[in-house]
This record gives structure tokens, sequence and C-alpha cells, in this order.
């Protein structure tokens, strides 16, 4: 299997751009562009709902987004980083890809959590907040 050619750059640029010191909420999403190659596929200011909206059901996909939060009565934000696997996506496929997360986990940083989504059904900013959560029993959305 050839390797991964991962444009980090471009990640870690949207990432510099949506993820201001002062913004509320942003996200970054990142795919395979082909077998070999993975990069950024599209990024906005909005929340969950957005993000939502520009993932993809046949494709595995990686995105960071940006949550509001609240921390001892103190207003605040939290960074999530997804592990998306589309519902479509074969089991093979997905398992292949799985084993490329090392090598794109690096580029989504800084991260106050990571999740796993697999289902849309209960995938929203209250989900990601709950499964983002320290002591969250389980860190998949499905």
């Amino acid at each position: 299997m050839a390797e991964l050619q991962v444009d980090g750059a471009g990640i870690q640029s949207a990432i510099k751009a949506k993820f201001t010191l002062n913004a509320k909420s942003g996200w970054v999403v990142a795919g395979y562009k082909s077998a070999t190659s993975f990069g950024l596929q599209s990024s906005g200011t909005g929340g969950v709902t957005e993000l939502l909206a520009n993932l993809k059901d046949d494709q595995v996909q990686w995105a960071l987004v940006r949550i509001p939060d609240s921390k001892d009565g103190l207003e605040t934000v939290r960074d999530v980083m997804i592990h998306w696997t589309g519902p479509n996506v074969k089991k093979i496929e997905a398992a292949k890809k799985k084993t490329h997360t090392e090598s794109i986990r690096k580029f989504f940083e800084p991260r106050h959590a990571e999740v796993e989504a697999i289902s849309r059904a209960n995938f929203n900013e209250q989900t990601v907040r709950e499964r983002s959560a320290p002591l969250s029993g389980s860190h998949v959305i499905d």
C-alpha cells in the first residue's frame, strides 16, 4: 500500500484562520482526495449543524469543531476532533482508512477531545458536548 500524503499545512492554515482566540465557533473538514492523498475539503465559521452539512455519507473524514462550553461558571469553548465514517462506507474501506488516524491526528491541534461519529441520527451540538466530556463513558456518536 502506498504511503498517505497529507497536506498538513493546508489543514493547519484553515484551523489557524477559523479558530482564532475570540472565535466562539468554527469547523474544518479534511478527507481523502484520492487513495493516497488527504487534505482540506471545507471550513466554516458556524457550529455543529453547519459542519454536519459538509460530512459525506460515502466518505471517511476528520473534522475539528469548536463548540461553546462552560467550566466553573465561566464561558469558554471546546475544540473537538471528530473522526467521521459515513454510513455508506464499506467496512473494509473504513478499517483501512482508520489505520491512517495517527498520521492525520497530529494536524488537528490544538484540541480538547476526540470522538468518533458513524451516524447523523444523534449528531448535534449537545451530543458532541456530552461525548467529548472527559468522563463520558462513550466517545462514539451513533
